[in-house]
């Protein structure tokens, strides 16, 4: 018997939210695992499925069923309603209220009971609408720039730099100045210093950090060095190739 307009419009608007819905859990299910670090190799074989099943169910194509969700649930130790729906039922109201993710409000939750300094850091600059609407849009534009235009040069002190530097090396520097004016601007404002031993932990993250940077740079330096050696031994031998044939035919025409 054939379907009415009405039934198989309500057919298909079921069909929609039903895939919608698996597609949501699959995120849902993959944000979980990254979050916990787990493998999805190893989330399948909880399951008792092949790793193909495992993919195609975060990506929204199968459907997982209850029995796997309570297991889900178990192994990961975070409620039923998570999975479903994104968000822990302690997190739903502020996530309401602030579309934040259920990890992100778990996080602000763990610096205020672990990390005073950070927390308030991240109050300051929540509350200040110039501050933060120009450190979140640094973030952003970092993420989306690809290559860094090219600047018309001037000397050869210009041409070097460039010589030496990728397009993610430039834009990694145009960035860290945009954040320097940011980050001058919270250090004016804010005025509360570290005590003593949060501040010897301070200088050990900036030292290690700083060291970590040298390295980074070094090894840069190094490849282009290499580079620029490589090319100028192949540019050589091609002039002592040139030299030799010049000098050949010139003897034979003598």
């Amino acid at each position: 018997m054939a379907r009415s307009q009405k039934e198989q419009y309500y057919a298909e608007l079921i069909e929609a939210k039903s895939s919608r819905f698996d597609s949501a859990v699959g995120k849902n299910v993959r944000l979980a695992l990254e979050h916990k670090d787990i493998p999805i190799g190893e989330m399948a074989s909880t399951l008792g499925a092949d790793k193909s099943r495992m993919t195609r169910l975060l990506k929204g194509e199968y459907t997982f069923t209850p029995y796997e969700l309570s297991l889900i649930s178990e192994k990961l130790n975070i409620p039923l309603e998570q999975l479903l729906y994104g968000v822990a039922p302690e997190n739903r109201n502020i996530q309401r209220q602030t579309g934040l993710s259920t990890y992100a409000i778990d996080w602000l939750h763990k610096i205020h009971k672990e990390d005073e300094h950070i927390a308030e850091m991240v109050n300051f600059v929540l509350s200040n609408d110039a501050i933060a609407e120009a450190l979140f849009s640094m973030m952003y534009y970092y993420c989306v720039v690809n290559v860094l235009p090219r600047q018309k040069r001037s000397n050869v002190a210009d041409d070097f730099a460039y010589a030496i530097a990728s397009g993610d090396t430039l834009l990694n520097l145009a960035i860290t100045d945009f954040f320097k004016r940011i980050f001058d601007q919270v250090r004016m404002e804010y005025s509360r210093k570290p005590n003593t031993t949060h501040s010897r932990e301070l200088d050990e993250k900036m030292a290690e950090t700083l060291s970590r940077i040298c390295r980074r740079f070094e090894q840069h330096v190094d490849r282009v060095v290499r580079e620029v050696r490589d090319e100028t031994l192949e540019f050589k031998n091609e002039m002592d190739e040139h030299n030799a044939a010049y000098s050949a035919l010139h003897q034979s025409t003598e």
